[in-house]
């Protein structure tokens, strides 16, 4: 298992591999979000919102199987707390 800081610009990004489980967080400063979806996006796709504000969080169980991805909704990046593991 591992924690990393990923940096998310307007690119859909893949963090988790297929059968991974995982944690994203979004830290409290002002307010971010990013969008994180399930297999390649295609272009002009929208994804499931996480909003810093609300201290929301994306994991395996509420986004389901598959490869996961995810990008900043607006303009400047935002750095995302990522925990993922492969389960045992």
């Amino acid at each position: 298992m591992s924690t990393t800081n990923v940096v998310f610009d307007k690119s859909w990004k893949k963090i988790v591999n297929d059968g991974d489980e995982f944690l994203l967080t979004v830290p409290v400063v002002f307010r971010q979000t990013v969008e994180v979806a399930i297999g390649e996006p295609e272009a002009g796709a929208a994804g499931h919102e996480i909003d810093s504000q609300l201290t929301q969080a994306m994991n395996r169980a509420l986004i389901g199987p598959g490869d996961v991805y995810a990008r900043r909704t607006v303009t400047s990046p935002v750095t995302g707390v990522l925990t993922a593991w492969t389960p045992a």
